[in-house]
């Protein structure tokens, strides 16, 4: 996903006149950070099925929610504080704070000092995250061998 997004950057340049600002090292640490924390999401998801032997409702809430509340196709601000409950459900999606970063940093010029916060959001959740989604998987092929099983993947 990473990696397809990037003609829309080129896009954004040639046919719409977007003019990047910011430090793309930064931009670089955010994707990369953003993208390291979804796959721990990934490996969670992957887990499930496994153990489950079906499809995952938490990826497919993950996906569609992520895709509406954390800022994919328009900004988490616009949600505002009139929307009660559904403005909490952002600041609980990790894509919310890369997409947020990314922004700041290319398209307002920011730089490491105004971005810091959610950088840091994102180190929490990989903090939490990778652990947690290592042993959580390790556990699920750990039962997938003894059900005898862990052939079918």
């Amino acid at each position: 996903a990473s990696f397809f997004s990037s003609p829309y950057f080129l896009f954004g340049w040639l046919f719409f006149d977007l003019h990047y600002r910011g430090n793309f090292l930064l931009a670089l640490a955010f994707l990369l950070l953003t993208t390291v924390v979804l796959s721990c999401l990934g490996i969670l998801s992957a887990s499930f099925a496994m153990v489950f032997k079906r499809g995952d409702p938490f990826g497919i809430f993950l996906g569609a929610g992520s895709a509406l509340f954390s800022g994919v196709f328009f900004p988490t601000q616009l949600i505002g504080e009139h929307a009660g409950w559904v403005s909490n459900i952002s600041r609980i999606l990790p894509a919310t704070y890369g997409l947020d970063g990314i922004r700041r940093v290319l398209i307002q010029g920011q730089g490491f000092a105004q971005v810091r916060d959610p950088l840091i959001t994102l180190l929490a959740f990989l903090a939490v995250l990778l652990p947690l989604s290592l042993w959580v998987f390790g556990r699920a092929v750990r039962r997938a061998k003894r059900e005898g099983s862990l052939i079918q993947y």
